[in-house]
Parts: C-alpha cells; structure tokens; sequence
C-alpha cells in the first residue's frame, strides 16, 4: 500500500501550533511560570537520505514550581493534546523524586518531549520528510 507522508514544512507548522497549546496549557495551569527557548528550531538535512529533513523544535524551558502530583496531571492533559495531532500515548521514561521525562511518537517517527524537575521542558523532533513536496513511502 502506499500512504503519502506530509511534507515538512506542513509538519513543522502543524507541530508549532501544538506546542503553543501545550505551552498555554501549562501556563495556565501553573500562572505563577515563565517561558523562555534554550535552543533555536533547526531543519536539519538526514544525511542518509538524501533530500530529505529533520526539524526540530525550539527547546522550551517553564520555571516555576510545582509538585510532582500537578506536573502528572499535565502530562495527561498533554497527551490528549498530543493525540489530536497524531502522536501516541504520552509514556513515562522516568519518574523520579521531584522529576520525570515521558515522550511519544507519531506514525512518521516523530518524537514529543516533555519532562522535568525544577523547570519543564517540552520539544519535539520529527521524523524523515521532504520538503515543500510529498513523497510516498511504501507501508507493509
């Protein structure tokens, strides 16, 4: 079968839109934080895959401080934003005193990060896309 993979930019802009829902989300819920970018968004080309991308998301820091119960209710409030644009349940890594780190992944090989302890943090990288055009891949 083949199925039409979006092209980057579409994702890109897409996945963009998600983090402002989710940044607006969290600030909500903890008013008293702040966000601030500790890396610039990139496109970067896959090297083994000639004209082919990656992009990846400013990385967002959120300081503010919160307990542990609160910042587990935002992961579930995170994932259901999460799924409204294609990414799978939001899973625990790590759960630790004081801090955790969960990620999901979409159809394409994206990946949504989100975790924390004294700051949050949230990101995504996306998987393998043309840009400006769509390309078919083969699906098993």
């Amino acid at each position: 079968m083949i199925e039409t993979q979006p092209h980057l930019e579409t994702v890109v802009e897409n996945y963009d839109v998600m983090l402002d829902e989710m940044r607006d989300l969290i600030a909500r819920e903890m008013p008293s934080g702040s966000w601030s970018s500790a890396r610039n968004a990139t496109i970067v080309d896959a090297d083994e895959f000639p004209g082919l991308s990656i992009g990846r998301s400013a990385l967002w820091i959120f300081t503010a401080s919160s307990t542990p119960t609160h910042r587990m209710f935002v992961v579930d409030e995170l994932a259901m934003i999460g799924a409204r644009y294609g990414f799978g349940s939001l899973e625990v890594d790590y759960d630790f005193t004081g801090g955790f780190q969960s990620t999901a992944f979409d159809e394409f090989g994206a990946r949504l990060d989100f975790g924390g302890s004294v700051h949050l943090t949230i990101s995504y990288t996306t998987g393998i896309h043309a840009a400006r055009t769509s390309r078919a891949r083969l699906v098993a």
